[in-house]
């Protein structure tokens, strides 16, 4: 595999292309990106600087790749590996925006779709190792969710704690997983937020941790599984959905059909798996003759967490009324 690089300066440093053993690991293709760059960004004369990559088999596919990348890459959307990437060049004293494209082979599997690193995720040849919902890590507080948001200006529409939650697409189909958990955790809703140049209510979820045994069963403990846009009130909601379908899979490459079955609602729908098991889930479906566009985004193992959880409250229930009736058996009040 060939990293090609592109940073402006003096002849010397104008391009560069590196032949590199990867191992098939992302983070060694990372690490080696930032080595190169650092070094080479030092003996720029200007700052802030944009750092073009192209990766591909050849030197050739590399150097032309990063050309590409110029022609089709964005500043206003990062990818992880973008974002990581510029994090640890300013981390070094250096300014970047990075743009860049990705076309290799993983093992011996052709990548199909090659995707700019400037506006995207690396597709399924580097698949994501994990997926989060607006750079908000999973399993974060309730309270540091609602920070987040308000420092982009949202203001909190309904809460609810103790409540039932539900897996990611509980209602209209089965594809993904019907659990529900009652008094499980929080809900938080959100309205107006704007994802990808749309408004839409914004639903968040939060179940409550096991510790030691113990439902932990308060705010503080409450944990960040589940985010849900819903995109509705627009004239051309095929559109729309269209639309994302084309952004989503520029950050986060080939998706696969996962459409309802449930006929009544003629729901469809594609999903990105991340090698941890986080999703992403772009569906449009009608609902009293109008259309609606969700997108939900899941945490690592949430319907396996939810079923834990669902069991231990169960049997938190069985026990505490196991309990009540041994405690009652001596009451003859009132007899």
């Amino acid at each position: 595999m060939s990293i090609g690089t592109e940073f402006g300066g003096g002849p010397a440093i104008r391009r560069k292309t590196y032949g590199i053993f990867h191992k098939h690991n992302t983070q060694v293709v990372l690490d080696e990106i930032i080595r190169w760059s650092t070094e080479a960004v030092f003996q720029l004369g200007c700052s802030p600087s944009t750092l073009a990559i192209g990766i591909g088999r050849l030197h050739f596919e590399a150097a032309s790749l990063v050309l590409q990348a110029q022609v089709n890459g964005r500043y206003d959307i990062q990818s992880v590996m973008e974002t990581e990437i510029t994090q640890r060049m300013n981390n070094a004293n250096t300014n970047l925006i990075i743009r860049g494209e990705l076309k290799m082979k993983k093992i011996i599997m052709v990548v199909l779709l090659a995707t700019l690193i400037m506006a995207s995720s690396i597709g399924n040849s580097f698949a994501a190792e994990t997926f989060t919902f607006r750079n908000i890590p999973w399993l974060t507080s309730k309270a540091d969710v609602i920070t987040a948001m308000t420092a982009d200006g949202y203001k909190i529409s309904y809460q609810y704690d103790n409540t039932t939650i539900p897996d990611w697409f509980q209602i209209r189909s089965n594809v993904i997983g019907d659990v529900k958990v009652k008094e499980g955790g929080c809900y938080l809703s959100f309205n107006g937020v704007k994802v990808a140049g749309y408004s839409a209510y914004l639903e968040t979820y939060y179940w409550y941790p096991i510790v030691d045994g113990s439902i932990q069963k308060d705010d503080d403990s409450a944990q960040f599984y589940l985010a849900q846009y819903e995109i509705f009130d627009i004239d051309n909601m095929d559109y729309v959905y269209d639309d994302l379908l084309e952004k989503l899979t520029s950050l986060y490459g080939k998706s696969e059909a996962k459409n309802s079955d449930d006929s009544a609602t003629d729901t469809i729908g594609v999903l990105w798996t991340a090698d941890d098991s986080s999703l992403i889930w772009l569906a449009k479906y009608n609902s009293d003759g109008e259309t609606i566009v969700k997108i939900w985004y899941a945490a690592p193992h949430c319907t396996e967490t939810l079923q834990a959880l669902e069991e231990h409250i169960a049997q938190e229930t069985l026990e505490a009324e196991e309990n009540e009736r041994e405690n009652n058996k001596t009451n003859t009040e009132g007899l």
